[in-house]
């Protein structure tokens, strides 16, 4: 019943500093977060500007355990409040570890809002794997409520596996893509609601402009009443990272593992992923300080191009001395900063430990390290 027009709803290799004896030591240094679930380092958006009514929202589903339904879970619901409606916390594939949420068969999932005047932007990261089957929607009300009185649509966007496309289902302002499978893939909304705007993002696409009142049912108020994920008996299509943010002309966020083990005397190159959420292209100074002076911290660059909307990876070497003992440890700071406007920073955390690295012994014989 949620759908409007139904009205259905580097590693640097890390070896160990050689020794003399019977054995050649050999390390495996590795970061840990984006494959294992251990936990990633992530900045909230830096932001300026006075906040409009409503606040900033963000939801990763990581903090959920797998495998439990997600209604009665940090606002989530099913549609009319009702858990059958409901949708699942799963492991099989995540944006950013290790846990996304799985909208399929009867999933119609809402979260509600309350944001009512100012500019916003609706972020989503979705996944659509390969024989995906069904007409399966994103959604956002200007009005809901679990009576179902006075609803209205305002995005009503179908993605449809007989034509392998999205469209603007119902909208004023039509509307088709192809969609993509088997990648995480950003959907974004600006919205504007003093200007009565819209504009709906897919892979940084645009899929159409138009009206926030007017696109889909007509007559609507000027407020975000509501997300919703319905899957319309289509089979599992994921979502993750899910946030509706401030919409502001220079805003960042950097996204990096949170902890990983090396050797003395070795660097650990971390990936770090940095994006622009602001309204405007940017360049960022990119910086990296060790917390004792003894460890290094060298980012692999000193200054990005990122333009509004997008995303880019660089890495940062976290270097231990070679004095350093096992069990010795460092917080790393990564931090870039916008030239658009210099007080709009985002920074992410890396802990660096140092662990022993596996023994191979000359007859090949392998301890494992500690």
């Amino acid at each position: 019943m949620a759908s409007q027009h139904t009205l259905v709803h580097g590693l640097l290799v890390a070896a160990l500093v050689a020794s003399a004896g019977l054995c050649i030591p050999h390390a495996k240094a590795r970061p840990t977060g984006h494959h294992d679930g251990d936990g990633i380092s992530r900045s909230l958006p830096a932001l300026r500007g006075e906040q409009p009514r409503g606040s900033d929202f963000f939801e990763n589903f990581d903090s959920y355990t797998v495998g439990s339904n997600v209604h009665g879970q940090n606002g989530w619901k099913g549609w009319a409040n009702d858990p059958n409606a409901g949708a699942f916390v799963d492991d099989a594939f995540s944006s950013s570890p290790s846990n996304s949420l799985n909208v399929t068969a009867t999933s119609d999932v809402v979260h509600e809002f309350d944001q009512a005047s100012g500019a916003w932007v609706v972020r989503a990261m979705q996944y659509i794997p390969t024989g995906f089957t069904g007409q399966s929607y994103f959604i956002i009300q200007n009005v809901y409520n679990d009576a179902g009185t006075n609803l209205n649509w305002s995005v009503q966007v179908q993605f449809d596996s007989a034509t392998g496309n999205l469209i603007n289902d119902g909208g004023a302002s039509g509307g088709s893509l192809p969609f993509v499978t088997d990648a995480w893939v950003p959907i974004r909304v600006e919205i504007d609601l003093d200007a009565d705007t819209q504009s709906f993002y897919y892979d940084d696409q645009l899929l159409y402009s138009g009206t926030w009142t007017e696109e889909v049912s007509g007559a609507g108020t000027l407020e975000i009443g509501a997300i919703d994920l319905f899957a319309n008996g289509a089979s599992p299509v994921y979502y993750d990272d899910i946030s509706v943010t401030q919409a502001v002309d220079f805003a960042v966020t950097l996204d990096a593992p949170a902890a990983g083990t090396t050797s003395p005397g070795m660097v650990l190159i971390y990936p770090v992923t940095i994006e622009n959420t602001g309204l405007t292209d940017d360049t960022y100074d990119i910086t990296a300080v060790p917390t004792s002076s003894s460890w290094s911290a060298t980012p692999s660059v000193t200054m990005i191009v990122v333009p509004a909307g997008g995303s880019a990876t660089f890495d940062v070497g976290h270097g231990a001395p070679i004095s350093a003992e096992l069990g010795d440890s460092d917080v790393m700071t990564v931090t870039a900063t916008s030239l658009g406007d210099p007080l709009v920073q985002a920074t992410a955390t890396i802990t660096t430990t140092v662990a022993l690295g596996d023994l191979i012994f000359a007859d090949g014989f392998e301890l494992p390290g500690l």
